[in-house]
């Protein structure tokens, strides 16, 4: 189930991360526009969940991207032998 989940979000963690991040900016925005100081009590806790989620997507997705750029395999990391 796994390894079905990461091969659906192969090619989208970034995206979606930077989907999130960008929801928490433009709700921000708007609620300051909307409310000015005064805001729900929800809304800190929203835009921290989005922040973690954006910050959670985009540092597996750009890891993940750098890690199949540099052409190491799992299998091949630390044995002695290996050929780079």
């Amino acid at each position: 189930m796994l390894e079905n989940l990461w091969k659906f979000f192969d090619n989208r963690k970034t995206t979606i991360g930077a989907s999130f991040l960008l929801a928490a900016m433009i709700i921000e925005r708007f609620m300051e526009i909307w409310w000015g100081t005064l805001q729900p009590e929800w809304i800190p806790k929203l835009l921290e969940t989005l922040q973690w989620l954006g910050g959670l997507f985009t540092g597996v997705g750009l890891t993940h991207k750098g890690w199949k750029s540099s052409g190491i395999n799992g299998s091949t990391i630390h044995r002695a032998d290996a050929k780079p």
